[in-house]
C-alpha cells in the first residue's frame, strides 16, 4: 500500500471518528454533556443507537456496492440500481402485511426477496449474454416495478404500513439497541465472510475468462457474493429503509485508487460509515427544530455524482 492510499485509509478513519462524536454529542436538543445525568437519557437511547444504525448502514451499503461492481465490472451498479434494495424492502414490507406480529419474517422474506433478483440479474448476464449496459437498464426497470409493488401494498394495507414514508426516503430516526443489533448480525456475518473470500473477489476485477482460467467457479462464487449482497442489503433495510446511493458513490470513487482487495473493502467500510453519518448528522443541523432524512440528503449528493460519472464513461467510450 502506497503512502497515499494509507493516507486515504487513516483520513477516513479519522473522520469517522469525528463524526461519530459529533453525532453522539450534537443535535436538536444541543450539545450534551455526557455527565449530565438529565440529558444522559439522551446520549444513550436516541443518539447513540442512532450513530451506530448510520455506522452500520454504510458499511452494509458501500460493501454490497463493492460486490455488486466487482461482479458486474461496473462502476455504474450497486444493490440499490440493480433493484436489489426495492426487492428486499418490498419483500419486508409484504412480510409485514402477511405476519405482522413477526419479527423475524421481514427479514427472511427480505434476504429471500434480494435473492429473486439477483437471480434475475444473473439470468440475463448468463443465458442472454447482455451487455452490461443492458444489465444496468434492467436491473433498473426490475427496481422501478419493485417500487412500483411497494406503492400499491401501502395503498392495500395503509394502516400497516403507516412509516412507509421514512422507510421509502431512507431514515435513522427512532432506531434502538436492539434494532441495531438484529441489523448488525446480518452485516457484521455477511461483512466477515466477503473479506474471508476478498481474494476470490479480487479475481472477479480480471474479468470472468481469466479468473475461470485460473480456476475459479465463476457461478459458484457469483451466487455467494451476491448472496452476501442481498444478506447487507437486507440488513440496512430492515434497519433504516431504503437509502441509496451510497453503494454506488463510495466504491465507485474509492476504485480510482489501486487499493488491493483487502483494503479496498476497509476503505468502503470507513468511508461509506462515515458518509452516512455526515447526511444524518447534516439533516438534524441544516433545518433546526425540523429534521431531513439522511436518505433525502444522500439522494441529493448522489444524483448529481451518478450524473458525473456517466458522463466520465461516455468521455472514454464507455
Amino acid at each position: 500500500m502506497d503512502r497515499k492510499q494509507k493516507r486515504l485509509l487513516f483520513v477516513s478513519a479519522a473522520a469517522l471518528l469525528v463524526l461519530f462524536l459529533l453525532s453522539l454529542l450534537s443535535g436538536p436538543a444541543g450539545l450534551i454533556n455526557p455527565a449530565d445525568p438529565a440529558k444522559r437519557s439522551i446520549l444513550l437511547n436516541l443518539r447513540l443507537p442512532r450513530a451506530i444504525g448510520a455506522i452500520l448502514a454504510g458499511c452494509g451499503l458501500s460493501l454490497s456496492g463493492a460486490i455488486v461492481q466487482k461482479v458486474f465490472h461496473n462502476s455504474l451498479a450497486s444493490a440499490n440500481l440493480i433493484g436489489i434494495n426495492a426487492s428486499v424492502g418490498f419483500f419486508s414490507l409484504l412480510a409485514g402485511v402477511i405476519f405482522p406480529l413477526s419479527f423475524t419474517a421481514g427479514t427472511v422474506f427480505g434476504f429471500l426477496g434480494g435473492m429473486l433478483c439477483a437471480g434475475l440479474i444473473m439470468a440475463l448476464v448468463w443465458r442472454k449474454k447482455a451487455s452490461r449496459l443492458t444489465v444496468l437498464l434492467a436491473g433498473m426497470a426490475i427496481s422501478q416495478l419493485f417500487s412500483a409493488g411497494i406503492d400499491l401494498l401501502t395503498i392495500l394495507a395503509p394502516d400497516l404500513l403507516s412509516g412507509y414514508a421514512s422507510f421509502r426516503i431512507g431514515s435513522l430516526a427512532s432506531l434502538t439497541l436492539s434494532k441495531d443489533g438484529m441489523s448488525a448480525l446480518l452485516i457484521c456475518s455477511a461483512a466477515f465472510l466477503t473479506f474471508l473470500f476478498s481474494d476470490e473477489l479480487e479475481l472477479f476485477a480480471l474479468g470472468d475468462r481469466q479468473a475461470q482460467a485460473l480456476g475459479l467457479s465463476v457461478r459458484k462464487w457469483t451466487i455467494l457474493f451476491l448472496a452476501l449482497a442481498s444478506l447487507m442489503a437486507c440488513g440496512v433495510v430492515s434497519l433504516c429503509g431504503m437509502l441509496g446511493f451510497v453503494g454506488l458513490i463510495v466504491p465507485a470513487w474509492l476504485s480510482r485508487f489501486g487499493f488491493s482487495m483487502k483494503s479496498y473493502l476497509a476503505a468502503c467500510l470507513l468511508l461509506g460509515a462515515a458518509l452516512v453519518l455526515a447526511a444524518d448528522l447534516a439533516g438534524r443541523l441544516i433545518v433546526l427544530p425540523w429534521e431531513l432524512p439522511a436518505g433525502l440528503i444522500l439522494s441529493l449528493i448522489g444524483g448529481p455524482y451518478f450524473l458525473v460519472l456517466l458522463l466520465e464513461r461516455s468521455r472514454h467510450g464507455a
